[in-house]
């Protein structure tokens, strides 16, 4: 079915008879029929045939009607005229409009607001909440109990979830989105108050706008946001950042735009690269929401203290932030100060204490010089939500500041980190630290606690308090130093998640830490993490109920253990000293495995093992060959790695493949990597050469598609047979032992392999009984030909006609490289590092003639191009690096459909043709200064152009250019004036080191500039472009300059 809305036609996917009733009735009523409400199915099934199969109507249509169980009320809209289609002319779906116009009022202006949304936009719960919050959306209904403005605002987020005007996004389900349609009905219902700037057209909407959101650009160019001069009235300043992205504003217009602009209630600047406010940004007496997150400010002015209407200050990710104005305090309205992820932040000043409305402060710092916060402060600060994290802990001087502040008393936090960050050895010290940590014990509704870095010798007894901790699901006890017993963590009830880390004092673990019989009921994760003096683990004696949800154990850096059923996971690194699990531990859950620098005892202890899919053994120094009883329940195996296993002679024990039974049989990827000792691999391997088919030889593994083996130097010979044909990926580097490949000969029927080759000098030599690659061969890499590579064999190819990617490197003496005519649909070729190679063969244009992308780098001796090279029509990037001895291009011409052509540290290169001046489709050149002539006007397509060496003055660019670089000019002294004429496109200009390069165009840069790079050119100081220097005014339009990678 085909809908219309404000930006075109919609395809709208239609539901089958049979789903529409229960979709509807769903969200109508909660229940996927009418059993409950017979009385209302006549009318219902009327409704829903007035829907047309129409999924999102039907689900806004169920909206409407949620909760509304009279008859009557299903008839009125039946009845309605929104069914006339005549009455909707702005072509939305009379169900939308219809669920629009059944909203309470304070639910249409919070709908209208959304309108402020590009389509697509995924928008966060709280986010729109708090925005909502700064427009005073958020009303208290005096017949109603009194709440916070936040529980109101996501009350009325999950009513308009509810009715389908949201939906969660399929991407993030912490995100929402709004159905292309619903953001046309938001559009549509908002008017001309709220604009996002891309739907505007022309200034016929501009008059009235109050609300202006808009996608933020890398570059802002002043020209784009000429709209706000005739803004006058704004009340919303919203770019809609991405995640992870850093854009750049001209520093013109914040000086420009805030102080017009005093009646802001909304100001985001959101990843864009400032460091700095204005000093006009105090006038901003009304604004109610700032968010200044990912931006390199450092510290605020103390005139933000006079924005008394603040409710929302977001400094998120502000990793140059050094310090908060000592006047935040008198910010008494403020609910929402987000300092998450600002590392430079070290203290915080006292009368944050003031601010009881605080509803979310990421970080308490406390300090001890005077002016600084103190841990009393949190006393008033009851209504605090979500996450905290008080730092600094060492600095509390008296236990009386612990015990005011009430930490029991705010019920809203669900994450808490103590931290203590210095170590104390005075006893003295150590008996305060466990008074203050004894008087910090939080409300019973706190999911998540971390611990760290505390001097006491042991915890206080709420911390494994089962009747405190009914909610807690995951515990952090990290870097306590000093403490030698475990808290009995196993009595609490639903802890899910508890990672022990840094517990040097540890010694034993036992019934202490268990605490009773049927201990961590509700345990999923356990990690113990450099815990350097744990030796004993004991396990409850007879006792059954400890651990039966574990899913995943890690043990790592624990040297000194020596003792230790569902689990998913295990990770066991540096216990030496560990040679079982206790009572042979059956592990018949168990997915994954590693094991690293243990003792190779260990793992004939490990039984069971029917559920295992990724095996990773490391460093275990004595293991020779995986033990029989340890590999016979391997039968789910798929991914096997051994690395390190210094005197590994084979996989298993010998004998072991005759019982097939006790091979993993469905292994789809092995790794075999420095195991320098292995001398075989398994028959099993490979499928015999005489087609044979018992299960033995040909089946075993039959799954593989990935085979890795490298620096395995005593490996001297493959099983005899060929491979399986599953096999996808077969890579084998520096084996110089190697005597020959496995046998992938020309009736190979597997049209996917990618060979990798590194350091085989068997393929090479005379002697050698494998030259011929496989017939259906796409990728083929050869590394380190070293000292025995010096050309490269034509027969290794002739049979490989479905060849599509050759890689050579480091071959030293390679010197020369056959036609390549046996490769005829070879797609790309990269040369690297072959320091002898002084040229590619003549009649690659003519044998080549797919070929789309060449690389030639790092050749010390290549000196020339063939002349067929304009013969390679398919050919769409050329690059040449590090290749100083090539002089000139061939005069038979470049590929005529080049789209890059880079010819970097390529200093001696003198002449190109002139027909590169004819090769309209070139996007991107990287060239030498001293080969250009006349003519680059005419490469219309031209976008990106990197000069090095000498910059021809008098050169005319065309007005394509989006990208210029100048590098390495050593004489280059001024840019000059008319260099820019012509470039009304460029958005990027670097000046790479050029040393006496003095002084830019005093001609104003062109508009659309929006970086500017200046690096390794001394006399162009950082000053010169800072306020007062003498490139200020030339400069400060650019959104981004930037003087050796600074930000000025």
């Amino acid at each position: 079915m085909m809908m219309r809305g404000d930006d075109g036609v919609y395809n709208l996917e239609l539901l089958q008879d049979n789903a529409c009733l229960p979709l509807f009735t769903q969200h109508a009523l909660g229940k996927g029929n009418f059993d409950a409400h017979p009385y209302l199915q006549d009318v219902g099934e009327k409704l829903v045939k007035k829907c047309k199969r129409l999924p999102l109507a039907l689900k806004t249509l169920g909206g409407i009607l949620r909760g509304k169980l009279c008859h009557n009320e299903w008839e009125n809209i039946l009845n309605s005229e929104i069914w006339n289609p005549s009455e909707d002319r702005s072509g939305i779906l009379p169900t939308l409009r219809s669920s629009y116009n059944h909203l309470p009022p304070h639910l249409k202006r919070c709908f209208a607001y959304c309108a402020l949304f590009p389509k697509d936009y995924e928008f966060d719960k709280k986010e729109l909440v708090l925005l909502w919050m700064a427009k005073g959306l958020l009303q208290q209904q005096s017949h109603e109990k009194k709440q916070m403005e936040e529980e109101i605002g996501y009350q009325y987020f999950d009513q308009l979830f509810l009715r389908s005007l949201f939906q969660q996004s399929s991407g993030d389900e912490s995100r929402f989105v709004m159905h292309d349609l619903i953001n046309d009905l938001a559009v549509d219902v908002a008017g001309k108050i709220y604009c996002n700037l891309e739907r505007i057209m022309g200034d016929e909407k501009l008059e009235k706008a109050r609300h202006l959101s808009f996608t933020p650009h890398k570059y802002e160019i002043s020209e784009r946001f000429r709209v706000f001069d005739k803004l006058k009235h704004l009340r919303t300043f919203l770019p809609l950042c991405g995640r992870n992205t850093w854009f750049y504003l001209p520093k013109r217009f914040l000086l420009d735009f805030l102080p017009t602009s005093n009646r802001l209630r909304v100001l985001s600047l959101c990843s864009y690269q400032i460091s700095k406010l204005p000093d006009s940004f105090e006038n901003l007496k009304h604004i109610r929401y700032i968010d200044l997150s990912n931006t390199l400010i450092e510290c605020l002015s103390e005139s933000v203290g006079s924005l008394f209407f603040l409710q929302t200050l977001l400094l998120h990710g502000c990793y140059q932030l050094t310090k908060l104005p000592t006047t935040i305090g008198n910010l008494i309205d403020l609910h929402h100060l987000d300092i998450t992820f600002t590392p430079s932040l070290k203290e915080m000043p006292s009368g944050i204490g003031n601010l009881k409305n605080l509803v979310t402060l990421s970080k308490f710092i406390v300090g001890k010089a005077s002016g600084m916060m103190r841990l009393s402060e949190l006393k008033n600060l009851s209504q605090l939500r979500g996450r905290l994290s008080m730092l600094d802990l060492h600095n509390v001087l008296d236990v009386q500041d612990a015990r005011e502040a009430n930490l029991d008393k705010i019920h809203g936090l669900e994450e808490l980190v103590l931290e203590w960050t210095t170590s104390k050895n005075h006893r003295d010290e150590l008996v305060l630290e466990m008074q203050v940590l004894s008087w910090l014990k939080p409300h019973s509704n706190l999911k998540n606690l971390k611990i760290s870095c505390y001097g006491g010798k042991n915890f206080p007894p709420w911390v494994c308090d089962p009747l405190l901790f009914f909610n807690l699901s995951s515990m952090e006890l990290n870097n306590c130093k000093k403490c030698t017993l475990l808290p009995s963590l196993g009595l609490l009830p639903v802890l899910k998640k508890l990672i022990i880390k840094g517990m040097e004092a540890i010694e034993a673990v036992g019934y202490e830490f268990y605490g009773r019989q049927d201990c961590f009921p509700s345990l999923e994760e356990l990690l113990f993490e450099n815990m350097l003096n744990w030796k004993e683990w004991t396990s409850l004696a007879g006792s059954e109920g400890e651990f039966p949800r574990l899913r995943s154990l890690l043990i790592q850096n624990c040297p000194s253990l020596g003792d230790l059923t569902s689990l998913t996971y295990l990770s066991i690194e540096k216990i030496l000293e560990l040679t079982c699990l206790p009572m042979n531990m059956s592990l018949p859950s168990l997915k994954e495995l590693f094991i690293r620098d243990c003792n190779e005892v260990l793992l004939k202890s490990m039984v069971d093992l029917t559920s295992l899919t990724n095996l990773r053994i490391h460093h275990i120094i004595k293991l020779t060959c995986l033990p029989k009883s340890f590999t016979q329940s391997l039968t789910a195996l798929e991914t096997l790695g051994i690395r390190n296993c210094y005197n590994l002679t084979s996989l298993w024990e010998e004998g072991t493949e005759i019982e097939q039974s006790l091979l993993p049989f469905n292994l789809k990827h092995l790794k075999l990597e420095k195991c320098r000792a292995l001398e075989s691999l398994p028959d099993a391997m490979m499928t015999r050469m005489d087609g044979s088919s018992s299960r033995s030889t040909s089946m075993l593994m039959s799954r593989l598609e990935r085979l890795e083996i490298c620096d395995c130097d005593s490996l001297k010979l493959f099983p005899r047979g060929k491979l399986p044909t599953s096999l996808k990926y077969l890579i084998i580097k520096n084996c110089e032992g190697l005597e020959s490949l496995p046998d992938v000969d020309g009736d190979y029927n597997n049209r996917n392999l990618h060979l990798e080759i590194c350091n085989l000098p068997c393929l090479y030599s005379s002697q050698g009984s494998c030259h011929q690659l496989p017939a259906f061969l796409k990728k083929f890499t050869v590394t380190n030909g070293g000292e025995w590579l010096e050309s490269f064999p034509k027969r290794m190819l002739q049979h490989c006609m479905e060849l599509q990617s050759i890689t050579i490197q480091h071959c030293k003496i390679l010197k020369s490289l056959p036609n390549l005519d046996c490769v005829s649909n070879l797609l790309d070729l990269t040369i690297s590092s072959c320091e002898v190679l002084e040229s590619l063969p003549e009649e690659l244009g003519l044998c080549t003639p797919n070929l789309n992308f060449l690389v030639i780098g790092w050749c010390e001796n290549f000196k020339s191009l063939p002349n067929t090279m304009y013969q390679l029509k398919s050919l769409q990037k050329l690059w040449m690096f590090g290749c100083p001895r090539i002089e000139f291009i061939p005069d038979g011409g470049l590929p005529p459909n080049l789209i890059e052509l880079q010819f970097e540290r390529c200093e001696n290169l003198k002449f190109v043709p002139n027909t590169m001046y004819q090769l309209t489709s070139l996007h991107r050149i990287r060239i030498p200064g001293s080969t250009l002539t006349m003519g680059l006007q005419n490469l219309t397509s031209l976008q990106s152009l990197a000069i090095e060496q000498k910059f021809p003055l008098n050169i005319v660019l065309p007005s394509s250019l989006t990208y210029l670089q100048i590098e390495k000019e050593e004489n280059l002294e001024s840019i000059p004036g008319g260099l820019f004429q012509n470039l009304s496109s460029l958005q990027k200009l670097s000046l790479i080191h050029c040393p006496k390069l003095r002084s830019l165009p005093r001609e104003a840069f062109p508009p659309s500039l929006g970086g500017l790079y200046i690096e390794g050119c001394p006399h162009l100081k950082r000053q010169r472009f800072e306020a007062e220097g003498d490139y200020w005014t030339l400069t400060w339009s650019i959104p981004c300059v930037k003087i050796d990678d600074r930000c000025v």
